[in-house]
């Protein structure tokens, strides 16, 4: 060993990698990293380098393969998960994810999950419909993730859970392509759904509707939904609420089943869409904010 391989063995952690990727400091942290301690010794100080050293890296991936499983798991919790799978090699990976599933945390597998993988993605999205609390964000991680071909059968699961407010999340699947993946059929059930939550406010997001989707509702429902969705539109901004914009003729046609029973309803409705598509803020407003 050089006399300056022995002095990087007396720095600290901290100050090798600080070094990194120097060929010394690269040497001194494949001499240290001898188990998975002292792997996670090395992603403490490491933070956020990247991990393109190719010798680091090959090193890194062995201590890992000779590891048992359900070490690696005791050993990195995980918040450590991020760190630790950037570093490793498509083997590691598989043989970590392919050990016992019910090891692997919700989030861990979900990052170990490609977007392809429809048995992957659906058990993951069972577990997140088996919470207790069910975090609606989760869900709509998964189905962001879920390619074409693998989101038909996570809908599926969506629509059939007894809970109306999973039921509505089918409302704001992301991306415009997924998008057309939902059915008109689908749209109605999720809208039935969405007017029968307690919460004015079932999901944290909604897509543009077509103003058409609501005319398979029930009058009282058809109206909940309509208030309930333009709520999530901001006011004096002139948006579009709707796509295609509707005629004013279609948007009254719309609103007809129920104008007389719940004119109420039916009049706030009309009062908050003008808000939305065609009125500019009050003038004691815009005053108060200059």
């Amino acid at each position: 060993m050089s006399f300056f391989d022995q002095a990087y063995d007396e720095m600290s952690w901290q100050e090798i990698c600080y070094r990194l990727p120097g060929d010394l400091a690269v040497r001194a942290v494949i001499r240290r990293v001898t188990n998975l301690e002292t792997l996670r010794m090395l992603f403490d100080n490491l933070g956020n380098q990247p991990s393109n050293v190719k010798e680091l890296k090959e090193h890194v991936n062995s201590v890992v393969a000779e590891s048992e499983l359900d070490d690696i798991f005791e050993e990195f919790e995980q918040s450590y998960h991020p760190t630790l799978f950037n570093w490793l090699t498509q083997n590691n990976i598989d043989r970590i994810r392919t050990h016992d599933p019910d090891k692997l945390g919700t989030k861990f597998l979900f990052n170990l999950t490609d977007a392809n993988d429809s048995e992957g993605l659906q058990t993951i999205f069972d577990r997140i419909l088996k919470e207790d609390i069910v975090n609606d964000s989760h869900l709509r991680a998964v189905l962001r993730k879920a390619d074409d071909t693998c989101l038909a059968p996570l809908l599926d699961k969506l629509l059939k859970d007894s809970r109306p407010e999973i039921r509505a999340n089918i409302l704001c699947i992301p991306g415009l392509t997924n998008k057309e993946l939902v059915s008109d059929h689908q749209r109605v059930i999720g809208l039935k759904a969405f007017a029968k939550c307690v919460s004015s406010r079932p999901i944290a997001s909604i897509n543009v509707l077509s103003v058409h989707a609501f005319s398979s509702l029930r009058p009282l429902e058809r109206l909940t939904a309509l208030e309930r969705y333009l709520g999530y539109f901001p006011h004096y901004n002139r948006v579009k609420a709707f796509n295609p914009v509707p005629t004013e003729e279609e948007f009254k046609m719309i609103l007809f089943a129920g104008c007389i029973e719940h004119n109420d309803i039916v009049t706030r409705i009309n009062e908050l869409y003008e808000k939305i598509t065609n009125m500019d803020p009050p003038k004691e407003e815009a005053e108060e904010d200059e």
